[in-house]
């Protein structure tokens, strides 16, 4: 009889490991599918530099004239305020405003679908997706902000005419921060500088692949 009652138990622990397994892989799938709609919207997201082409300017027009006058002796290096640490803010800025609101439609999907009841068994998997998501968001940032400084400083550091105009207008009476604005403004749209916004813009959008990617492995992964 113990012998037949251990088999029977042993059976039947078989027997709910497989529903638990079927559950989970049934809810798996669900979210996979949840998953894989939202990244063909958000494969089409579109970016705009906007932010890169104004934020620098703006911030020079709200800076006292002695610290743009310092940074401009020292070609855009100078603590307050470091012309690629802007450019590089600005990016971030555009990364945020275009990709932000679609990282949000995902998690709060997710969160959606976890208040299931039949969602129990993706929990754990879900957290994780969560945490991961956080990680690669944070990275694409930070990345975004490397992209920004790596593709501006040297050519922008090696325009003497830029720096020289901006040096001689100290001292030439009122308007500074006006034609300081306008010099580098100038330079932003500059026609022979638009290749620098298509070289940020591409790897914006390479970066934000790879964070596609990373979720969509993830969901790969779990499957």
């Amino acid at each position: 009889y113990a012998d037949r009652i251990h088999d029977i138990h042993s059976r039947l622990e078989e027997r709910l490991q497989s529903l638990d397994h079927a559950a989970e892989e049934l809810v798996l799938n669900e979210i996979s599918k949840l998953v894989n709609a939202w990244l063909r919207g958000a494969k089409e997201t579109k970016i705009e530099l906007a932010s890169v082409r104004e934020g620098l300017t703006n911030t020079i027009s709200a800076t006292h004239p002695s610290s743009v006058r310092a940074s401009v002796t020292r070609r855009g290096l100078w603590a307050n305020l470091n012309y690629y640490d802007q450019l590089a803010f600005g990016a971030r800025t555009d990364v945020v405003g275009a990709y932000r609101s679609e990282i949000r439609k995902l998690t709060g999907s997710l969160e959606l679908f976890m208040d299931r009841e039949d969602a129990v068994p993706a929990h754990t998997f879900v957290q994780e997706l969560f945490a991961l998501i956080e990680r690669r968001e944070r990275l694409l940032l930070e990345r975004s902000e490397n992209a920004a400084r790596a593709v501006f400083e040297e050519p922008m550091r090696n325009d003497d005419k830029l720096w020289r105009d901006s040096q001689n207008r100290w001292g030439q009476g009122p308007g500074y921060l006006r034609d300081i604005r306008s010099y580098t403004s100038n330079w932003l749209r500059d026609s022979k500088h638009e290749k620098l916004f298509d070289e940020l813009k591409k790897g914006l959008i390479e970066e934000w692949t790879r964070f596609l990617n990373g979720i969509e492995d993830a969901i790969r992964g779990a499957l």
